[in-house]
């Protein structure tokens, strides 16, 4: 477990290490409100991806985790072909009806700011981006764990600071450069990540020809996985989209700074998940719940201590990490560490999520974020409204808190030892 986890993490702080520094050269770069539009682009992008994904990177998951250890590669040749095609169908669709309603989104969502080309780069974005998510998801359930998280965690920043850098240096404008750099990211990761993950698997067998079928999906377990990824959307942007809506760009700007240092508690949280999920989906097909509770029990203690640590540094350590972004960042303190309690609470709960998902708990677990996703936007539009910053950052807080406490204690009303 040690092993896994400190090369898992690893990666994920060198990424955020990276991803820091992105941020960190675009906040000496751009004002807070061109900051703040930037992130609501990325906001904007990750809903389109949640609507369009259809729920297909759980189902993966837990799909492939079994497939992989049954050997059976023909299924999962076959279940990706077949969600490709319906991703991007979906991507499609969903691209043209963002086009359609440019000018609508720039008015309400981006306080009348044009995009231009900028929002072509956005849309241009989706299919790519949704399938190397999809790819990552599969590497994970088939033991490439690494690899897993070395694209989002590792290319996709590194490449984003690559042609940042390269357009500053070649005088290119700063603001259209972001842009273009999400693009040139999704399509190159789409492109390794295919390549790679097809190579692993047929080097796994003898026999290069695979006998293409249709794939059979279950069809209620899906659409459990759509409402959570699309609950787990709005736990993870409502805030933001709020604080466009109510407040001013600059306090986006400021506030995803700020969930930038919030990042090693749920990095900690996803590398647990990362590396125990296939192992939580085959013990529930091996009817092993004993196992299922054990495991869970030992992962919980090892996540809280460490979200204790990561606590105390943001308590005595994080004026001082907004001040390298400037002054105005200053104000974001009070809300860093309210975000931080949230997600200690996330962290002491445990890989509780991951769970019932791979235990055949999806349906409940939707229904908890359907209640908790309602709690949150209705928390969110209150407090933002009157506090602007410091709202969303409660309303963050009291989400998390809410969300993982009930699903710590469903995992143990429903994962029982038989």
């Amino acid at each position: 477990m040690l092993k896994k986890f400190l090369s898992f993490s690893t990666i994920k702080v060198v990424g955020l290490a990276l991803s820091v520094l992105y941020v960190f050269y675009l906040g000496k770069l751009l004002q807070p409100e061109d900051l703040g539009v930037y992130y609501l682009s990325i906001t904007l992008l990750t809903f389109l991806m949640a609507v369009s994904r259809l729920g297909f990177d759980n189902y993966v998951l837990k799909q492939v985790s079994i497939y992989y250890r049954d050997g059976d590669f023909e299924a999962i040749v076959n279940l990706l072909s077949n969600v490709r095609f319906k991703i991007l169908i979906m991507s499609l669709v969903l691209s043209l009806l963002a086009l359609s309603f440019q000018d609508v989104i720039e008015f309400y969502f981006f306080d009348g700011k044009e995009l231009k080309e900028k929002y072509y780069y956005i849309i241009g974005s989706l299919f790519f981006y949704n399938m190397s998510y999809i790819y990552s998801e599969s590497c994970k359930a088939s033991g490439f764990l690494n690899f897993s998280i070395v694209l989002p965690s590792l290319l996709f920043p590194l490449i984003n600071v690559t042609v940042l850098f390269l357009g500053v240096l070649l005088g290119f404008n700063v603001y259209d450069v972001v842009f273009i750099s999400i693009l040139i990211s999704t399509v190159l990761m789409f492109v390794v990540s295919s390549i790679y993950y097809y190579m692993r698997v047929i080097s796994s067998v003898k026999s290069l020809f695979f006998t293409y079928r249709k794939y059979n999906i279950d069809r209620r377990q899906l659409v459990s996985f759509y409402f959570i990824a699309i609950s787990n959307f709005i736990f993870a942007t409502i805030d933001t989209i709020v604080l466009g809506a109510l407040s001013s760009n600059s306090d986006v700007g400021i506030y995803n700074v700020i969930l930038r240092f919030a990042l090693p508690f749920s990095i900690t949280l996803i590398a647990i998940s990362s590396i125990y999920s296939s192992k939580f989906a085959i013990m529930n097909s091996n009817s092993d719940r004993l196992g299922v509770k054990r495991l869970y029990k030992k992962l919980t203690r090892v996540s809280f201590y460490i979200g204790i640590i990561y606590f105390v540094i943001i308590i005595f350590f994080g004026n001082e990490l907004l001040l390298f972004f400037g002054e105005q960042y200053s104000a974001g303190f009070i809300p860093l560490i309210i975000i931080a309690f949230g997600n200690f609470i996330l962290l002491a709960t445990g890989p509780s999520a991951i769970v019932l998902m791979m235990c055949g708990y999806e349906g409940m677990y939707k229904n908890l974020l359907l209640v908790s996703g309602c709690f949150n936007i209705a928390v969110s539009i209150l407090f933002v409204s009157y506090y602007g910053l410091l709202g969303a950052a409660i309303s963050t807080m009291l989400s998390l808190v809410f969300k993982n406490i009930v699903s710590y204690f469903l995992v143990y009303k429903c994962v029982k030892d038989e």
